[in-house]
């Protein structure tokens, strides 16, 4: 029987999930983001194409969960979300992760600590952590530079144009 890091790894990531949905209060957002970010990465497992084009929930499904939940649970939520993500996505898994785990964690722990700001620092961070990780892509994996660039611009305007349009109305139902 050969053993298969990455189911365990998934499972941790729900058993950190089902803590936190758990012991918060906004279960059913919670519970919510977890559900639609895993099912959109499940859909593009089996639509290859939309995984070169920029379509994820994980970036806006992060940036959320720390506006409602704070910085804490934001880091933790990015970086245990991103790995399933990038598991039920079928997704490459290599050295990238060490910088795009930290990331998403920056990413949760800001959206929480600057939650106040949180409609147009969102933008920011969307396209800064974009742009970030071109730039290391570049630098550190420069033979997926070419794979990685288009990813980078429609994920960019798909999560803007999402925070922009959808924002405010998003926050209203949440409460």
């Amino acid at each position: 029987m050969k053993f298969d890091w990455k189911i365990y790894l998934l499972i941790a990531s729900i058993l950190v999930f089902g803590v936190f949905a758990i012991f918060l209060q906004k279960v059913m957002v919670f519970i919510m983001f977890i559900l639609l970010t895993c099912s959109i990465a499940l859909f593009v497992r089996f639509v290859p194409v939309l995984k070169y084009i920029g379509v994820e929930f994980i970036t806006l499904s992060t940036i959320f969960i720390g506006f409602i939940y704070g910085p804490v649970t934001g880091a933790v939520y990015g970086t245990a979300l991103l790995l399933a993500h990038l598991l039920i996505g079928d997704y490459y898994m290599g050295v990238f992760l060490v910088w795009i785990l930290p990331e998403y964690a920056l990413l949760g722990f800001l959206s929480g600590a600057f939650s106040s700001s949180i409609s147009s620092l969102s933008l920011f961070l969307i396209v800064g952590m974009n742009v970030l990780n071109l730039i290391l892509t570049g630098f550190l994996e420069g033979d997926r530079l070419g794979k990685h660039l288009p990813y980078v611009v429609g994920n960019i305007v798909i999560n803007c144009a999402i925070m922009i349009l959808f924002f405010d109305s998003i926050i209203k139902i949440i409460g």
